[in-house]
């Protein structure tokens, strides 16, 4: 006959283990934004970071710079200087090919998409004329 408690003990010292290898795993990656799993006891090193193991695949980890601005922010005072270069409205595929210009953009599955989503979040920035066509905001709007 089997034994329940000690089978369930057993399999309860074997999901604790698995848990355990899963907590040091997460260790070395930043905690999602707006989930707090637990309170860190220890501050996250950036060197730390970048001086851990690759991720399962095998990719090497991306180098994390503080203060670095984002895709989203570089992209968004690029198309503002191009708004500005041309009297205040611009084109979003004119946006597109000077965002591939620089760099900023390109490598997206589809750019044009991303270009849109970014623009719905720049609505301080600029407003929408219609058929493409962008004005840049004044600050007192």
């Amino acid at each position: 006959m089997i034994d329940v408690p000690t089978t369930l003990r057993k399999e309860l010292a074997e999901l604790e283990a698995k848990a355990a290898k899963i907590r040091a795993l997460l260790l070395h990656y930043p905690p999602a934004p707006g989930v707090r799993l637990r309170e860190r006891t220890t501050p996250v090193q950036v060197s730390a970071l970048a001086a851990a193991p690759p991720v399962a695949n095998g990719a090497p980890r991306p180098a994390y710079t503080p203060g670095a601005e984002t895709k989203f922010e570089r992209a968004r005072k690029a198309a503002v200087s191009l708004a500005q270069e041309r009297g205040g409205t611009v084109h979003r595929l004119d946006m597109l090919n000077r965002l591939k210009e620089l760099g900023i953009m390109g490598t997206e599955t589809n750019p044009m998409q991303t270009l849109a989503k970014f623009l719905t979040e720049w609505s301080t920035d600029f407003e929408r004329l219609g058929g493409g066509s962008y004005r840049l905001r004044n600050k007192a709007d």
